[in-house]
């Protein structure tokens, strides 16, 4: 009979290997990503480019989940207001 840490260790392990097999695929649909934004983001005189990390991050998980068949969520933090 397996013990619950062990099956935790064996869980944990697993899930290990499965992040680096997904790690480089991710790395790569990052990598397009801006790859297919650089016309843009390289425009001199233009300041706002609809290129934020939301943006970014958005293209990402979905060109990732298209190739991995992973879903990735992005979550929507609520800023903090600053105390001036």
């Amino acid at each position: 009979m397996i013990s619950p840490s062990s099956r935790a260790l064996l869980r944990l392990s697993s899930g290990a290997s499965l992040a680096k097999e997904l790690l480089p695929a991710f790395v790569l649909a990052s990598k397009e990503v801006v790859r297919d934004a650089q016309v843009v983001i390289n425009q001199q005189g233009l300041g706002y480019k609809n290129f934020i990390p939301a943006t970014y991050g958005s293209k990402a998980a979905e060109r990732f989940s298209k190739q991995s068949h992973v879903r990735l969520k992005q979550t929507n933090l609520q800023p903090t207001q600053s105390q001036e």
